[in-house]
């Protein structure tokens, strides 16, 4: 038989050995956590190459909407067909430019004066559009919302520079282009 003593002592040896290992083995572990905590606060953030949304809006200081742009943009206005595209607001949150390409496949810009002076309100001013039928045009509203003046691209594929006076019941024009130099006068549906 073996003495007992030497046996405990054996024992204790071992034991010993193992809570040095097991010390060890907590340190490395301690260490790495250090190194990998270190890591994440000082690695600077990434940046993605894509960022995916139907529709972003960008608010002023006051959390008023003053960008917004959508595919379709989703606002309260009431555009003549679904659009997709940007609009910038004032700070009362009128849209005072927009450019969008609608439904039909018309794409335009639009410049809106600060507020409407008439009935119906339509703030627009300049519109520039290149429509879906291959032509363009810029048109000029007056303050009324009336079309006083308009540049085109006719089917004839000339340009022509067209004046107008719009009243209750008629339309008068006088039509510049290359060629042209007409004044004519029809009645407003």
């Amino acid at each position: 038989m073996t003495d007992p003593n030497t046996q405990l002592h054996d024992r204790v040896s071992h034991l010993e050995r193992q809570l040095r290992r097991a010390y060890r083995l907590a340190g490395v572990a301690c260490i790495a956590c250090v190194s990998l905590l270190i890591t994440a606060f000082l690695r600077v953030p990434g940046t993605p190459d894509v960022i995916r949304a139907k529709q972003l809006i960008i608010e002023d200081g006051a959390g008023r909407d003053r960008i917004v742009l959508g595919a379709p943009i989703r606002d309260n206005f009431n555009r003549v067909s679904p659009a997709t595209g940007m609009a910038i607001r004032d700070s009362v949150g009128n849209e005072r430019f927009g450019v969008a390409l609608d439904a039909r496949g018309n794409m335009g810009l639009g410049l809106d004066a600060p507020r409407c002076t008439s009935d119906p309100c339509n703030p627009e001013r300049i519109n520039l559009v290149a429509d879906a039928q291959g032509g363009s045009h810029i048109r000029f509203l007056d303050r009324q919302t009336g079309v006083a003046g308009m540049m085109h691209l006719d089917e004839d594929d000339r340009v022509y520079l067209d004046f107008m006076k719009v009243t209750r019941d008629r339309i008068q024009r006088r039509r510049l282009g290359l060629l042209v130099d007409t004044a004519f006068t029809s009645a407003r549906r």
